[in-house]
């Protein structure tokens, strides 16, 4: 009764930690979506601080820069961090991303803010200056948080790229030109080049930890599973003396085990899920249920496999044990 006990609480616990790592995996590639904007192809962040044109040269810089991605067909997405500031601002001259085509004057509200409420009751944006005008709502892609942004915004003199930008480019050379471009609009620029999904989650204490601690849980669950079957050496020679193969010994107990398997699974799996939209306050998203139930999958698998090699390894053994003892 004890060893089926501790059997079951550690395929429950392994099944937890399982469903963490694979939410916690999901939680590395969202915040790289995140970081890029949505922008799928190379792209680099730069922040862009401090500064801004003066009003009677925003024109002429502002034109030199659209000009200069309309050249190189670069999309620019800018989300800004000013509270004086709320507008996402882009310009995608090569209709490369989700950014929508506006004229200078025009601007979209948020789905979902203060903005669309006022442009619903056909008054006056404030946070807009009186020469532009909201002519709908936009929704921003899932992967896009608007937080305290109001309206999208294309690239003007009344809409510069101050805040957290990215560029659908990693060259270099058109790097340099770009930030030269920025420099002479009196903003102050730091290029980042974004991280590969390999160094993002080596740089990510979450995913490494969850994977550590479901690696030596499953380690340490084998060595738990390889001492209560050396209790049942008895057993197990009976079984043999009577034509049982290691092998089939071993098929035999998995397949007894494995409804054991799959409710412990399932309960860690359920339990996960409910905790994480405890402590988050919201429903997990398509994305991360799906990444959990991938996890429960593989889970199962890496567990039948490793009770089968147990027990296999443990049945060779303490055959071959009571062979050279007789």
């Amino acid at each position: 009764m004890r060893r089926s006990v501790s059997t079951t609480i550690s395929l429950f616990l392994l099944s937890i930690l399982c469903a963490l790592v694979s939410v916690s995996g999901t939680w590395v590639h969202l915040d790289r979506t995140e970081a890029s904007f949505a922008i799928s192809e190379p792209y680099t962040h730069l922040q862009v601080t401090s500064g801004g044109l003066i009003e009677k040269d925003a024109p002429e810089k502002t034109q030199k820069l659209k000009q200069f991605l309309s050249q190189h067909s670069l999309a620019l997405i800018a989300i800004s961090y000013a509270e004086s500031n709320p507008s996402i601002v882009g310009f995608d001259p090569a209709h490369k991303t989700w950014f929508p085509q506006l004229s200078d004057t025009q601007a979209l509200a948020i789905t979902g803010t203060y903005s669309a409420q006022v442009w619903k009751t056909h008054k006056k944006n404030p946070y807009l200056p009186r020469e532009v005008s909201i002519i709908g709502t936009f929704t921003l892609p899932p992967s896009i948080s608007y937080r305290s942004n109001q309206v999208v915004q294309q690239l003007s003199p009344y809409a510069l790229p101050l805040g957290n930008v990215v560029v659908s480019t990693t060259n270099s050379n058109l790097l340099g030109e770009l930030a030269e471009l920025l420099h002479q609009m009196h903003f102050r620029v730091r290029l980042f080049k974004p991280l590969k999904l390999t160094e993002a989650i080596i740089q990510n204490p979450t995913f490494l930890v969850t994977v550590a601690l479901y690696v030596f849980g499953l380690i340490a669950s084998i060595l738990v599973w390889g001492s209560q079957l050396q209790t049942q050496a008895h057993e197990l020679l009976i079984h043999h003396e009577y034509g049982g193969t290691p092998w089939r010994i071993s098929l035999e107990r998995t397949r007894i085990h494995l409804p054991t398997l799959l409710i412990s699974c399932l309960c860690g799996t359920c339990l996960t899920a409910l905790l994480l939209c405890t402590a988050s306050g919201h429903a997990l998203s398509r994305i991360e249920n799906i990444a959990i139930l991938i996890g429960a999958a593989v889970n199962t698998c890496i567990l039948t496999l490793a009770s089968l090699l147990t027990s296999y390894i443990h049945a060779c053994v303490i055959i071959k044990t009571h062979k050279e003892g007789r």
